[in-house]
């Protein structure tokens, strides 16, 4: 038996919090103000050290104000009431340096130069052998302690840059849904959030809550979910971190980084956190945090999955931040076996990652300290036989909803991405004609820097498998796409044949479908470099206002396109003229003394099968009769040499009579017919608009014998626009609380009653599932936060535009919505959105 298991609904830190002004750090300095002014220096040259942190330190440790170095070293720290203080200087790669203490009388300004000197070790030499200290804060070997010294400076730099509120952090906030084995993103949500965040925008629990209650505790109001927390720079700081965890230099250091690796110490067994600090090599400064829980409070210790990274950047002030951060944690868990004494096999499927970007990082005055391009995609999508570029195809970075189209070189380009291992969906109009299947290549996107994928698209194969579906298997295929319309309203004409013609006659012929599209195939061989393609209405007795339209087919390639545009006044049924209709060519054949021939309709270009073909003396006696075969053909016997009348009936042609001078030798005689005119009574027409994206996604099919609400293009056509929450409410049991679209429980007795009264559907938009339930996609909110601080979405926001919607199909439970989008995580219904394709 298989149970599936929620691990994990919302993270409880970090978070962003709220726009908060600090008065005390924009209020005015008083006139009777203590001042420190001062240089920080390199001991020996002198020279100014820019972005070195200096604090004005009470007697106690404490700090009552610090600042950074401007570029010439210099700096001003005001107190806020006389004293007796010291000066502390940090700066990475130079020694930590405190000042003596001196005093500070009211409205004294006292002016100190600091000479820092350049630490005497390097990180080049940290072993990584070197001992693990456990408990009571960092000692015993001389390399973790060195590795912890600078990485403290970074910490302590950064939590005072966060605690002092002078920043404003534009920041992006997502939560995304991973595959557990390849972590590749399978859903995603973005929602950008800014404002002037105090502390910042990572902000972890008290450390000492996580170090008595653990990184991973029950969720308050479910007893099967689990809030997890993570360290910011005040937990890694604290003496209950140092105190409850083993330091040691992470054996997987190589030459351009080292990492200070921690765990927990022996026998403690609530949940917890190891990692690593990665600090460069060279410049000793902190670059990342990765950790993973362990001794998680269910059967497994640990999966090396579940954790979090944490980025670090230095701004060029000497500032440091967090640019990025992430979380990921067990979403969906499936348990099989445990009963009978056994042991349960438990196997993660799906992870929640929920994290941060900081796009930009502003001053409190508004300006720009600091800015993020996020991840670039580039690259170029070309067909794979030739190389020649696509012009016109759509790049999707799925399941993001970032899109764009190739431009005339076949080149891309999408900037300001996501992180993380995502896919690259590549579709085209021609893929689309031909029935063939969006390309895919993988696309991992890291922060800051450029991606760049060439996509090959296998346009030969996609013709050749189109052709074997239209029952013409060749190697040298050729597809002919295009479509027919009315050359004054632009509609597609709905009742039309279109015919390819080439060297040896009619190569295909097919209807258009529903939305005036059509596709032939032949072997090259039979199309030849004249090709053409014949429009005629459907049904017999028909005419085409153009006969020919020609058809270009570039070298090498598989694919023409003809589009063709008629006068629908002109497109109808009637005779053919008379210059055109009994065109008789006769001349010598080959072979006995007979008349050979071929009953040809003009229009179409094919011969007319089952035509009755007789042969007459001037006197109207029958000679000879035959019926023509299927290419039209016919051969008749004359009695004797002289003039003759050969007349031709047909079903839906005009009757034609022709005399000919038969003197003995073989005659070959080509007869055209016209197609006999059907006079109907007037016809009141409709044409339903129709798409063929929806057509191969199966909407209509769905809409005839589906157990949902179908609104499509047709409807969404109506004047104005609205949001399509609103378009959603026009299907039977949808219901809207808030900004949510629901179906009531109480009106579904088939659902099992489980949870609210409100029924929230899954989202689906272009088969992609975009959302299960809109309470997993809630973002990260301490306990009692006020509601209007959660950042759960909207219905909308995960929709786009009506001006961009096809269709939408509405099921009011998993129970009557297509096995494709059945969810056991939700069974409250499937809203499925199809965008228009360009």
């Amino acid at each position: 038996m298989t149970r599936r298991r929620k691990l994990a609904r919302v993270l409880a830190a970090p978070r962003t919090l709220p726009f908060v002004v600090c008065a005390a750090a924009l209020a005015p300095a008083g006139a009777a103000a203590q001042v420190v002014l001062g240089t920080v220096v390199e001991e020996g040259s002198a020279r100014p050290l820019p972005g070195a942190w200096v604090a004005l330190a009470r007697p106690d440790g404490s700090v009552a104000v610090a600042d950074l170095a401007d570029d010439s070293g210099a700096f001003s720290l005001e107190a806020g009431a006389a004293g007796t203080y010291a000066l502390r200087v940090r700066l990475i790669g130079f020694r930590d340096t405190e000042t003596e203490e001196f005093s500070l009388a009211a409205a004294e300004t006292v002016r100190r130069t600091i000479e820092v000197p350049v630490i005497a070790f390097s990180l080049e030499g940290i072993r990584v052998d070197a001992s693990k200290p456990c408990g009571a804060g960092i000692g015993g070997s001389e390399d973790v302690a060195a590795l912890w010294s600078e990485a403290r400076k970074a910490l302590e730099i950064l939590e005072w840059a966060e605690e002092s509120q002078v920043y404003r952090y534009h920041v992006t906030e997502y939560r995304t849904q991973l595959d557990a084995s390849t972590l590749q993103v399978t859903g995603i949500l973005e929602r950008p959030r800014r404002g002037f965040f105090d502390r910042g925008p990572y902000v972890s629990r008290p450390a000492e809550e996580l170090a008595t209650e653990g990184y991973v505790q029950p969720a308050p109001d479910e007893p099967d979910e689990f809030v997890y927390f993570a360290p910011d720079g005040s937990v890694l700081l604290s003496e209950s971190f140092l105190d409850t965890h083993c330091f040691g230099v992470d054996p997987d250091s190589d030459d351009s980084r080292v990492g200070l690796r921690f765990e927990p110490v022996r026998g403690r067994d609530l949940p917890d956190i190891e990692g690593v600090l990665w600090l460069d090599r060279a410049t000793a400064e902190l670059e990342s945090l990765e950790y993973t829980y362990v001794q998680l409070p269910f059967a497994v210790d640990r999966w090396p999955q579940v954790g979090g990274r944490v980025e670090f950047e230095r701004l060029a002030n000497g500032v440091w931040i967090v640019p990025n951060w992430r979380i990921r944690m067990p979403l969906d868990v499936v348990r099989t076996g445990g009963y009978g004494g056994s042991r349960a096999d438990v196997t993660l499927r799906t992870l929640s990652e929920v994290g941060a970007r900081v796009q930009r990082v502003e001053t409190a005055t508004g300006e720009t300290i600091a800015q993020s391009t996020g991840a670039t995609l580039s690259g170029v999508v070309r067909a794979s036989g030739d190389g020649r570029p696509l012009v016109d195809a759509i790049v999707d970075l799925v399941p993001s909803g970032y899109r764009t189209i190739t431009a005339e070189d076949g080149t891309f380009r999408l900037t300001g991405l996501p992180t993380g291992s995502f896919r690259v969906r590549v579709s085209h109009p021609l893929l689309d004609a031909l029935g063939a299947e969006p390309v895919e290549a993988e696309a991992p996107l890291v922060e800051g820097r450029p991606h760049r994928r060439v996509v090959d698209v296998d346009l030969t194969g996609a013709v050749r498998g189109f052709c074997v579906r239209r029952g013409t298997q060749t190697d040298d295929p050729l597809a002919v796409l295009g479509s027919v319309r009315d050359g004054a309203s632009g509609l597609p004409v709905t009742d039309a044949v279109v015919t390819l013609v080439g060297t040896r006659g009619v190569a295909a012929e097919i209807e258009v479908d529903a939305g005036g599209e059509f596709g032939l195939c032949a072997a090259r061989t039979d199309v030849g470099a004249d090709a053409a393609v014949v429009v005629r209405p459907a049904g017999r007795g028909a005419r085409p206002t153009d006969p020919r339209i020609p058809v270009e087919v570039e070298a090498g390639s598989t694919v023409a396109r003809a589009d063709v545009e008629v006068d629908v006044a002109d497109f109808a049924i009637e005779a053919v003229s008379a210059a055109t209709a009994g065109i008789v060519e006769v001349r010598e054949a080959a072979g006995d003394a007979d008349v050979y021939g071929r009953v040809v309709d003009p229009v179409r270009g094919v011969g007319v099968t089952a035509a009755r073909v007789v042969l007459y003396s001037l006197s109207g006696v029958p000679l000879d009769s035959a019926v023509a075969d299927g290419a039209g053909s016919f051969a008749l016997t004359p009695p004797a040499p002289g003039t003759v009348v050969i007349g031709v009936d047909a079903l839906g042609y005009q009757g034609r009579t022709t005399e000919i001078v038969f003197d003995g030798r073989p005659l070959l005689v080509d007869v055209a017919v016209s197609p006999s005119p059907v006079e109907l009574d007037g016809l009141e027409v409709a044409v339903e608009q129709k798409s063929i994206a929806l057509d191969r996604a199966g909407f209509y099919q769905r809409e005839r014998y589906g157990t949902g609400d179908f609104i499509d293009m047709n409807e969404l056509a109506a004047p104005g626009l609205l949001p399509p929450s609103r378009l959603v409410l026009r299907a039977g049991g949808a219901a809207m609380s808030g900004d949510q679209i629901y179906f009531p429980r109480s009106q579904r007795p088939d659902l099992t009653g489980r949870g609210l009264g409100y029924c929230y559907p899954m989202i689906v938009v272009d088969d992609v599932v975009v959302r299960t339930d809109p309470r997993g996609f809630e973002f990260p909110t301490f306990p009692g936060e006020p509601a209007d601080e959660r950042l759960r979405p909207s219905f909308d926001e995960f929709l786009p535009p009506q001006e961009l919607i096809a269709a939408i199909e509405v099921y009011q439970s998993t129970a009557q919505a297509p096995a494709r989008w059945k969810s056991t995580n939700n069974e409250c219904g499937v809203v499925v959105v199809w965008t228009r394709r360009p």
